[in-house]
């Protein structure tokens, strides 16, 4: 283990919030160490060695969630290898929206993973449709297709919160798909787009 892993963990420990670290275990927030860090605090403490790749390959590769976040901080210009690797440590939603939003749509093939993920598990799914929403306004009409084939209520409710914050942000951003997105007749879309 780095020094600098070393560092970020020790930072981290020192800020454990016990009750909601308990509050996360009661909702089944239990796959991996939690220390109820908030994630203002886990991006003000991994910032300070961003950019660091080696580093954040460590802390994605640990088995604690504010680790796996800060990850997402240190990592720079990360690769479809890499995405694909992360991918597969993650155990809840939060991870995989927070990859997502914090750190894989910067990727220069952001557009492929999100494509070839929109039909792969559940949280790969989630990823997808988080990363399609960031760069919304450079997606093609095989991801939006693919995005509006998704039935919702899909029978998670991270994958429809996903699917609303995808479409939602196409449609703001490519008019030529309002009519598709708006026959959909999703009704926690409909208000968001329509306000």
């Amino acid at each position: 283990m780095s020094s600098n892993m070393q560092n970020i963990l020790a930072a981290l420990r020192r800020q454990m919030n016990g009750a909601v670290s308990g509050t996360m275990r009661e909702l089944g927030q239990a796959d991996y160490l939690n220390f109820g860090v908030s994630l203002p605090t886990i991006k003000e403490i991994a910032m300070r060695y961003y950019p660091d790749n080696e580093l954040a390959e460590e802390l994605a590769s640990h088995k604690s969630r504010e680790a796996k976040i800060a990850a997402l901080y240190v990592a720079e210009n990360i690769d479809l290898q890499t995405m694909e690797r992360w991918s597969c440590h993650w155990a809840n939603q939060e991870i995989a929206r927070l990859s997502a939003m914090l750190l894989f749509h910067k990727s220069p093939q952001a557009a492929i993973i999100s494509n070839k993920w929109l039909e792969d598990s559940e949280l790969r799914k989630i990823a997808a449709l988080y990363t399609a929403g960031k760069i919304a306004d450079v997606v093609d009409g095989d991801i939006v297709d693919k995005i509006l084939k998704i039935n919702v209520p899909s029978g998670s409710a991270g994958v429809d919160a996903a699917v609303v914050y995808a479409l939602r942000e196409i449609f703001h951003k490519q008019p030529q798909y309002h009519q598709a997105i708006k026959s959909r007749d999703i009704a926690e879309l409909n208000w968001q787009i329509e306000g």
